[in-house]
This record gives C-alpha cells, structure tokens and sequence, in this order.
C-alpha cells in the first residue's frame, strides 16, 4: 500500500481548523504556532501583573545563582546583540519614538534629573562625538540646520541671537568666512569687541560672557588662532586690546 507523503506531513489545527504542514506545528501537535502566539498573548493580557511578579522573582534569583551569566553572555555576543539592536530600531523608528514621548511626558522630571547628571557625566565625551560627527556629515548637519531655522524653534533661537548681538553690540576685527561662529572676548567690559573663528574652535569649551565661565581659556584660544592664521590683521588686534587691556596670559600670546 503506497502512502501519500504530503498528507503524512500535514496536521489539521484543533483552534482554528485549517490544515497545515507539520513544520507549522511546535512541541504541541494540536494547534499551529499562530494559534498558539494568539492564546500566548490573551493570557498574557489577562494575567499580567501575575506574570511581571513571577518574572521579577525569577530574574532576581537567577541574578543570585548566576552573577556573571548576563556578562558573559553580551561579551560572547556583544556584535550580534548590536547588530540586531540597530535593525530592530530601524525598522520601528517611530513607534520607539512614540513611545519614548510618552515616557518623557509621564517622567518629566525623573528624565530631567537623569539628562542633566549624563551631560555632566559625560560631557566631553558627547562634545567630541558631535563634532566628529559634524566633520565627516557637513551636508547633513547643514541641511539640519536648514530645516531647523525654518520652524518655529529655530525662527526663535535667531531672534534671541539677533537681540542678544544687538545689547553686546557687535565689532568684529576680521571678516566672517565659513564655517564661523562670532566670539565676543568681553574682555575688561568691552562687549562689542569679538573674532570670527572657527565654529569648531568657539564649540570645542562651554563658555558664559556674562558668568565669565572658561572666557580666560577660550579667549587665548580664539587670541592663538587669529595670530597664527592672520598675521595681518594681528597687529590691530594688538592695538585694540592695548587699549582697552587685557589679562598677561593674552598679552603673552602678542608678543
């Protein structure tokens, strides 16, 4: 007697009733997979916060028997582990987006304290990462930057420029070329006085001309750069500062 091997290797579903290949069939060979991942997630949903005390009990007690087993586990598959991290937030861009919002929204000011200790903790490493990441994307961070000063927000930071540069004043000693960002030196209350200098170099130190947080070191450093690129226009910035006066550890620079 010859058997039909196609009906051999198929299985009718006791939940939804359909035949299908026994490779759709897991350890339990009266319902299909799907079927399976349905009823999996209406118990789930009915029984969740039972599920969520189980697996915290759980965890913590492996974490006991176990200390070092999630360690080793993403050192042995620390590439794989990131490669599927950056497909997975690829492909569901805007829901973790949504729902990161969210998150924000009902955490406000848990998320405030936490952003703010990261920056301090980590500022200089952020720092560097974006302006490698500005050198090697200039096209995109320019049309970033388009885009940005075309809403609402970016219209409102170039008016709180625009008015800040109008009660510093604004007297620049050498001519704006690209890529650069205005320096006011605030240099024994002179306002007005500043440089163009790189956008780079003016990123690369937080600084406050009204605190005077770190002007000494950005200041001798915008000062250092002007002398060594235009020699020109060094002996006026000379002449300028004799003026008005300046700290020894600049004059040191004009010698």
């Amino acid at each position: 007697m010859s058997i039909d091997c196609d009906q051999v290797l198929e299985r009718k579903c006791n939940r939804c009733g359909e035949i299908k290949k026994e490779s759709e069939f897991g350890k339990s060979k009266t319902e299909c997979r799907s079927c399976k991942k349905i009823r999996d997630r209406e118990y789930y949903i009915k029984n969740k916060d039972k599920i969520t005390i189980q697996s915290k009990k759980y965890k913590e007690i492996f974490k006991q028997t176990h200390p070092n087993y999630f360690k080793d586990y993403y050192k042995e598959n620390q590439e794989t582990k990131l490669r599927y991290a950056k497909q997975y937030r690829e492909s569901n861009r805007e829901i973790l987006n949504e729902k990161q919002k969210k998150y924000q929204l009902i955490n406000k000011d848990t998320c405030s304290i936490y952003y703010k200790q990261y920056y301090q903790n980590n500022k200089d490493i952020r720092l560097k990462n974006a302006l490698e990441w500005g050198s090697v994307n200039k096209e995109r961070k320019n049309l970033r930057q388009r885009e940005y000063m075309q809403t609402y927000a970016g219209k409102m930071a170039t008016a709180r420029h625009e008015f800040k540069r109008r009660v510093l004043g604004f007297d620049p000693i050498n001519q704006k070329f690209e890529g650069s960002e205005f320096h006011h030196l605030h240099i024994n209350g002179c306002k007005k006085l500043g440089l163009f200098i790189p956008a780079s170099l003016h990123q690369s130190i937080k600084h406050n001309g009204n605190t005077g947080k770190n002007m000494a070191e950005i200041n001798a450093m915008a000062i250092e750069w002007f002398v060594s690129n235009m020699c020109i226009r060094a002996n006026y910035l000379k002449y300028e500062l004799e003026i008005r006066g300046f700290p020894e550890h600049i004059r040191r620079l004009l010698k």
